[in-house]
């Protein structure tokens, strides 16, 4: 794989119109009491984070979607870490590139357990 990055290509169920906006909806679901249990256990036992099996479900998702084995999201990061702003008022969070390089001839399992390295 090449270290050069291309942006995301997902299909649209219409059109993209000439001019970029941003303009938008969202498709909120949530995960139920039992699943929600069962990701936990698997992370239990396979020794992964949380956020490191939603980031893996999204590198699958993305990946299956572009067809892009190597993309690059961003995701937030707590920024309240000095002592002086954890009483202050507002929103401090960093945003940081995650790169991600699919490799898809892994099981789920391996695939996981080398996004938690």
């Amino acid at each position: 794989m090449s270290d050069d990055f291309r942006p995301i290509d997902i299909p649209c169920d219409y059109p993209r119109g000439k001019k970029k906006d941003f303009n938008g909806d969202h498709i909120s679901k949530e995960v139920g009491h039992e699943l929600s249990e069962l990701i936990r256990q698997y992370c239990k036992t396979n020794r992964l984070s949380i956020n490191v099996f939603w980031l893996s479900v999204l590198e699958v998702l993305v990946y299956k979607y572009s067809g892009q084995e190597q993309f690059i999201l961003g995701s937030v990061v707590h920024g309240r870490t000095i002592g002086n702003y954890k009483r202050c008022l507002g929103m401090f969070n960093n945003y940081i590139p995650l790169t991600f390089k699919m490799n898809s001839s892994l099981d789920i399992d391996t695939f996981m357990q080398e996004n938690e390295r």
